[in-house]
């Protein structure tokens, strides 16, 4: 199986580190479900000083990686790369929205090739706030995955509607989250309602997000600004940043802004230390401007902490209407926090219990069982196509 997105790995002295969800745990899946898998993406050189170069990032197995680039000029570079990865494949898996992923599809087709999509988010938003060249692009891209999709074969989606209304298809879908958590204890809530219980009046309210603090549609600015409102308003903040990227923009908001010293920029950490933070904050904070239905709410939630999120994606199947905001709002986002300040306790209850609902049990069942249909219907279609070249010859 081919595996075909624009996710980035870095490249330092010759071994290859994820930036992100796409680490050595979920090839490892795909290979169990495929028998083998080669990756076709993205990467970049990087020094041993880059915060993604860490041995539990660290990523083994077939790559066929192009260069990281914005020029439209070097999409014909990933154009080659394209044609000659799905000309070697028995069948594709392609994660959108990306370009290569997009390409993928339209040579699956041109080639006869067996493919699934994997719907992760929405183009329009990914690409409309990401920069002003994207804004460019978010139509073309929007309307290029609807059309991949609703031809689609299979279709995996990581909502239970949101994707499926914005992209329909007419092939055979399932609506699963890539979210999966181990089965929670009851005791990690018992823990979080004493802390509750036991913050001092007047102490600092302690908030986290994770993701890369470089890319501004996750929208972690907006929070900093709301820290500044919030603080006028006598509600003294702090603000955790955990994630890989460049700090200097959002550092210069928080300069801006007069909280400097509430904002701790924490980069990327390994998974049994981000849950250490998620247990010592008060709030988890999702303030993008595009999302699927993303692993570090549901994972929030796991540990019964309250949250409060953007109004996009699939947060609304997420997180109660009561704790969501319209992207982007800072007077609501302080609005929020304040008033979660005051109903942490039920928040905390009602995320515990909706976090249940994504167990790794049952979650993974169903995905298993999709993603085997796909590589049986794939088995069969290179069979036929063997047993059509016989009888001609």
């Amino acid at each position: 199986m081919l595996f075909v997105h624009d996710h980035v790995f870095v490249e330092c002295e010759g071994s290859l580190y994820t930036t992100g969800t796409l680490n050595q745990g979920l090839l490892d899946r795909y290979k169990d479900w495929f028998g083998s898998i080669s990756v076709l993406a993205r990467h970049k050189s990087v020094g041993s000083d880059n915060q993604a170069v860490k041995p539990e990032n660290r990523v083994d197995g077939d790559f066929t990686l192009v260069e990281k680039s914005g020029n439209p000029i070097d999409y014909l570079e990933y154009r080659k790369a394209v044609r000659e990865a799905v000309g070697k494949a028995g069948c594709v898996v392609s994660r959108m929205p990306s370009v290569l992923g997009w390409m993928a599809v339209g040579e699956c087709r041109r080639r006869g090739v067996p493919y699934l999509v994997e719907m992760v988010g929405d183009p329009w938003n990914l690409f409309w706030y990401h920069s002003g060249r994207g804004k460019l692009f978010a139509p073309f891209m929007t309307a290029a995955t609807k059309a991949c999709c609703r031809k689609a074969p299979y279709v995996m989606y990581v909502t239970s509607e949101y994707l499926q209304k914005r992209y329909p298809t007419e092939g055979k879908f399932a609506g699963v989250s890539d979210v999966s958590i181990p089965p929670l204890i009851d005791d990690v809530l018992e823990k979080r309602l004493a802390r509750i219980a036991g913050r001092r009046e007047g102490a600092r309210f302690v908030m986290t997000t994770v993701g890369s603090i470089e890319i501004p549609y996750k929208g972690q600015s907006s929070v900093i600004r709301a820290m500044r409102i919030l603080k006028d308003r006598g509600i003294e903040t702090e603000y955790l940043l955990v994630g890989g990227g460049d700090a200097s923009r959002l550092k210069a908001v928080a300069e801006q802004c007069g909280v400097s010293e509430c904002v701790h920029f924490l980069g990327i950490l390994p998974h049994d230390e981000v849950f250490r933070i998620l247990d010592d904050v008060d709030l988890y904070i999702q303030p993008s401007h595009t999302e699927g239905l993303p692993r570090s709410v549901v994972e929030a939630m796991g540990r019964a902490l309250p949250v409060l999120a953007s109004n996009v994606g699939g947060l609304p199947e997420l997180v109660d209407a009561r704790w969501l905001f319209p992207k982007g709002d800072v007077e609501a986002i302080a609005d929020g926090v304040e008033a979660i300040m005051g109903e942490a306790r039920k928040a905390a209850t009602d995320n515990f219990v909706k976090a249940k609902e994504f167990d790794a049990e049952s979650l993974g069942g169903r995905k298993t069982a999709f993603y085997l249909s796909f590589v049986r219907a794939a088995n069969n279609y290179h069979n036929r196509a063997l047993s059509g070249r016989g009888e001609d010859e």
